[in-house]
């Protein structure tokens, strides 16, 4: 049973506590209730376990906090609930606008426009790959055929080459160890004639020649390389030789085309591969390639100057004067004025003929 204390006993005990008068002011005692903190405290009469108290006790501050704290949450959840009605707002605005037909078929036809240049660029990314293909397909046929170009010419000047040289062999012997018809059939005065004609055109072709090379052409020289040219199989040795160093000539410069295409390639390839799939072999064979290009260089030299012994040799078996083995650079540029004489002379000789 709970006991109920006489509440005029609880007014007086709180009112001799805080000093309350009935005729204070309402407000004064109000903020004075608000800042001061009470009990109210039940008590039971009966029997009770001992775990029990027999009474209980509420503090008024305990009660102020949670109303306060219930203030705040309902506060904050009216805010909450007023910023989500506020967002709901704008969806249903901006739901009713793209409600509308007009921008509900522009957003279709934009789709189709995006899934047509979709499937547009799928085709464009597949054909090139198929180009990208057929390129590496062409450009590897235009390098066999380029090779095999290169091997077919190679091969065909060395049987230009081969035909040449028999020619001048023929040649050759035939001045050597055969007598001209011709000459036989020719009077000494017509030889004659034809000697003075020959040493004439030959001494006016040695004046246009600079002053250091004419010193080099005496009378002598002159009057034995018209001697020698009254039998025309000279002339015929001349261009024989003339065309083998033509067919040599590019031959050889074929050759360097070659390597100079092969080192292109090689850097093409090199520049085509990652540097982390790159080798040091690789690396050293593309820069070695000036030092290739060198020694190729050399070689061909090399053959040119063995061209110019060939034609040395040859032309001092036929017995053309002012021809010997000789590496004189200055030697050498008089035989070649006297190799370009003789080609005048034989081509005055076929104008005249014809």
């Amino acid at each position: 049973m709970v006991e109920l204390q006489n509440p005029s006993d609880n007014q007086t005990e709180f009112q001799s506590q805080h000093e309350f008068s009935p005729d204070r002011n309402e407000n004064t005692n109000r903020n004075h209730l608000a800042t001061s903190s009470f009990c109210l405290q039940l008590t039971f009469n009966g029997i009770r376990g001992a775990d029990r108290p027999s009474s209980i006790q509420l503090s008024s501050q305990s009660l102020e906090d949670e109303a306060r704290q219930s203030e705040e949450q309902l506060a904050a959840s009216r805010q909450t609930l007023s910023i989500l009605e506020n967002e709901v707002l704008k969806l249903e605005r901006a739901n009713k606008e793209l409600c509308s037909e007009s921008e509900i078929k522009e957003l279709l036809v934009l789709e189709q426009a995006i899934n047509r240049l979709e499937e547009e660029l799928a085709q464009c990314r597949t054909s090139a790959i198929n180009s990208s293909e057929e390129l590496v397909l062409k450009t590897a046929a235009a390098k066999a055929t380029r090779t095999k170009r290169f091997e077919t010419e190679c091969a065909l000047r060395e049987l230009q080459l081969s035909i040449c040289r028999r020619k001048l062999e023929y040649a050759t012997a035939k001045a050597l160890n055969e007598e001209d018809e011709e000459l036989r059939m020719k009077n000494a005065e017509e030889l004659q004639q034809k000697l003075y004609f020959l040493l004439e055109q030959l001494q006016e072709m040695a004046r246009q020649l600079p002053l250091q090379y004419q010193q080099r052409m005496p009378y002598e020289l002159l009057s034995g390389l018209a001697n020698c040219l009254l039998n025309e199989t000279i002339f015929k040795i001349v261009e024989g030789l003339t065309e083998i160093q033509q067919v040599t000539e590019k031959q050889l410069l074929q050759q360097r085309l070659k390597l100079l295409h092969r080192h292109r390639a090689e850097k093409e390839a090199l520049a085509k591969k990652t540097p982390d799939s790159v080798t040091e072999a690789e690396k050293m064979q593309v820069a070695n390639h000036p030092v290739e290009l060198k020694q190729a260089d050399m070689n061909l030299i090399l053959q040119l100057d063995q061209v110019v012994a060939d034609q040395q040799g040859t032309l001092e078996k036929a017995g053309v004067p002012g021809f010997y083995l000789t590496s004189n650079p200055q030697e050498i540029q008089v035989q070649m004025y006297v190799l370009e004489f003789i080609l005048k002379l034989g081509k005055e000789s076929e104008n005249n003929t014809s």
